[in-house]
């Protein structure tokens, strides 16, 4: 639900607004949609939307955005073998 709601907000904002000022990429909207995107990956493997709604306006050439998207989700990967490598550990303990 939560997925499907960002992205249907996405779609609605893009058509409704003239100017780009909510949809304007800052870093404090990167953090947010950052953290975002890996939580929704980390429980749902589902962080695409998330990440799009920041990505997106910046329209980067096709190369930089899917190295971006890569290395982003390269990173959240990362970061959830790391949980789930300390559970595994934690297990066996």
């Amino acid at each position: 639900i939560i997925v499907g709601s960002i992205s249907i907000l996405f779609v609605v904002i893009s058509l409704i607004q003239k100017s780009n000022f909510l949809l304007k990429p800052t870093n404090a909207k990167g953090v947010f949609w950052s953290s975002t995107a890996g939580y929704t990956s980390f429980l749902i493997h589902a962080g695409g939307p998330p990440i799009n709604f920041y990505l997106l306006p910046l329209k980067l050439d096709k190369l930089s955005y899917l190295g971006t998207m890569t290395l982003s989700f390269c990173v959240i990967n990362l970061v959830k073998l790391n949980y789930n490598i300390s559970y595994y550990v934690l297990i066996i303990i």
